[in-house]
Parts: C-alpha cells; sequence; structure tokens
C-alpha cells in the first residue's frame, strides 16, 4: 500500500506540474483564445506565436541537438565562397528569411561579422522576433543585425538587387506561396551580367536548409520516417503543449516536394540554379542543404509570378495569409535611433 500511495503522490505532482507548465505563460495563453476566434494558417506567423515562448528548448530536442551543427555548415556554405574568391575585405549584405529566433544572424554576425556589413533578419511573428532581440543583445551583435517583421512573398521594393547572400533556414515549408516567396529572393539577390558570371566568382547565392521527409532505401530511412512521423509531433507535444503545431511539422515535411523536383521548379519557374544539394548528417537523413545562384535573366521569374506550379503549392497549408502575416508591419530593436525597445526596424533602415 506505501508503494500505492507514493504512486499516487507521483502521479499528482507530475499532472500539477504539467499544469503550472501549461499556464505559466500568460502572454502564450492570451494568444491562444485571441487566435481561436481567427484562422491560422499552418506555419504562418500567428502560428508561431503559439510555440515561441520554448521553440528554442524544444528545437534542441527533437533534433537531439544537432540543428547546431546543421546551421553552422548552412552558414559556412553561404559564406565562405566569398572569402575564398576575394582578396579584398568584403562588406556583404546578407538576408536570413523565416529568421525564428535569429540563429543564423547571431552566427553569421559572430563568425563572419567583419566581412558582413550587415544581417537583414525577417520573420512573420513577433513573438518570435522579440525573443530575437534579446538574444541579439546578449550575443552582443545588435549592431551587426537588423531585425524586420514582414514575409517572403512581400519584400521591399527598394531591396532589388541589393543582397549578396540569402539564407533561409527550415522556413521555405512555411510559406504562403512558395513560388512567390522564390521569386522574391530571386530579385532582391545581386545578379551578374550573363556575360561576365562565372562559377568561382559568386556574384550572390541562396543557401536553404530544409527538413524532408527521407524517401531512400536505406536501413536507416524508415526509422528516420517513423522519428520524424511519430516522435516529433509527441515530443513538441510534451515539451511544448501544442501537438496541432508539431503534427504541421512532420506533415509539411511529408508533403514536401521531393528534392529533384523542387530544384527542378526552383530552376525553371525562379532562375535559381543549383549549385549543390546533398542531405546533411547523420547518415545522410538529416535535412537537405540547397545552394542555388540567380540567373541574370528575368522573363521566367515574372511569368512564374503569375500562378504556382504543382512543385510548390503548399499542400500542408492553405493559401490565405493570416493578419499577423501583414507585410511588412513595423514594430520595435535596440541598435540606433530607427529602432526602438522591442528590436524590429523597418526595412527602410537597412544599410545601402
Amino acid at each position: 500500500m506505501p508503494n500505492e500511495a507514493e504512486g499516487r503522490k507521483v502521479a499528482l505532482a507530475a499532472f500539477l506540474a504539467v499544469l503550472f507548465y501549461r499556464l505559466q505563460d500568460d502572454k502564450c495563453r492570451a494568444a491562444r483564445q485571441r487566435l481561436s476566434r481567427e484562422t491560422v494558417r499552418d506555419g504562418s506567423g500567428a502560428m508561431f506565436e503559439l510555440v515561441a515562448p520554448r521553440y528554442d528548448f524544444v528545437n534542441n530536442v527533437i533534433s537531439l541537438g544537432l540543428h547546431r551543427g546543421w546551421k553552422r555548415t548552412a552558414v559556412d556554405a553561404a559564406l565562405k565562397p566569398f572569402l575564398v574568391a576575394s582578396s579584398e575585405r568584403a562588406e556583404l549584405q546578407v538576408l536570413d528569411l523565416a529568421t525564428g529566433t535569429a540563429d543564423l544572424a547571431i552566427d553569421i554576425a559572430q563568425r563572419y561579422g567583419s566581412y558582413v556589413k550587415q544581417v537583414v533578419a525577417v520573420d512573420p511573428c513577433s513573438r518570435m522576433l522579440d525573443i530575437a532581440s534579446r538574444k541579439l543583445a546578449r550575443a552582443q551583435v545588435s549592431d551587426k543585425v537588423l531585425l524586420v517583421k514582414g514575409v517572403a512573398e512581400e519584400l521591399p521594393q527598394e531591396w532589388t538587387n541589393r543582397f549578396d547572400v540569402c539564407i533561409i533556414g527550415f522556413g521555405v515549408r512555411n510559406f504562403a506561396d512558395r513560388k512567390k516567396g522564390l521569386c522574391e529572393v530571386w530579385r532582391v539577390l545581386k545578379k551578374a551580367e550573363a556575360s561576365t558570371a562565372t562559377p568561382t566568382d559568386p556574384v550572390s547565392r541562396l543557401v536553404v536548409l530544409e527538413i524532408t521527409e527521407p524517401r531512400g532505401r536505406s536501413i536507416a530511412a524508415p526509422i528516420a520516417r517513423f522519428f520524424l512521423r511519430t516522435c516529433v509531433p509527441l515530443l513538441g507535444a510534451l515539451f511544448s503543449l501544442r501537438l496541432r503545431e508539431y503534427c504541421y511539422l512532420q506533415r509539411s515535411a511529408r508533403l514536401f516536394p521531393p528534392l529533384d523536383e523542387f530544384l527542378e521548379a526552383m530552376r525553371d519557374e525562379c532562375c535559381l540554379e543549383t549549385i549543390r544539394a546533398q542531405r546533411l548528417p547523420p547518415f545522410g537523413l538529416g535535412p537537405a542543404l540547397i545552394i542555388v545562384k540567380p540567373a541574370p535573366k528575368q522573363a521566367s521569374v515574372e511569368a512564374a509570378a503569375l500562378a504556382p506550379e504543382d512543385a510548390f503549392v503548399n499542400s500542408s497549408a492553405t493559401p490565405s495569409r493570416s493578419s499577423t502575416d501583414a507585410p511588412w508591419h513595423v514594430e520595435s530593436a535596440p541598435r540606433n535611433d530607427e529602432r526602438d525597445a522591442s528590436g524590429v526596424a523597418p526595412p527602410s533602415s537597412v544599410v545601402a
């Protein structure tokens, strides 16, 4: 009987701990109540408002800590070619789309800060940007990174041909319109003239780090699919108490087009030519790392914006965008007079 009584006490303590964990974040609870009255698109900024407080912690859990190495690999793939190709000191303009809590932007500023003029980190989620602002201050890189609230599908016109590098970490799956978002990336990247472009002299590049479901026939592939389909939603629900959002993660990865189809669509519809594509460790079952460059001609990109092709259709989400995804809604960042307390600045403050 004493063992049974102790078991009841442990069960009660666990229940109370989970209850406290669920209710401790007043802002998150208020957001749930507000968003329950709205239509929230899966993958939208509004959805990420709900998972933002525990986003970094859950990422560590569901990736088993591997996401840090994946992100470092993506940053190196994006920046190193410019340092090798030029003997002069670079002053690169970098765009970090779907920045989330700014892990990639911080890594770029810390390891490549002397070669980077500015990192513009864009995300549609206000709470993610609030967390990012605090992380920038702790890392002491607020002067190098500019936080902007917005969506990939509607980047400012004044950003045309501005950036040397665009990096997207685990964000392409969440675009409301993948084709339009990637065509916008093409527009804001610098382009070389067809007569002067050479493989050894990169004018600009896009690096995409994305979760896709392994489709190979290796022995480990079924284990990876089981982990993504079953373990990721359960772990996400356990540690964030947001089952729906982490079910979306595995569903969007499963519905993402095969890598060869995606690369072909980027080339044909968005004028983004593949430099290299690979799956990262462990055992080639990690996320896909895609490195592409913008082709100099624009005609096919303009045509691509008219209607989405099958390879770009986001099957895991409706095309509508929630109210928190309003393009370039300016909020706030502690760096200069153009920022206020929360860390987000308007796109017009990007250094030319």
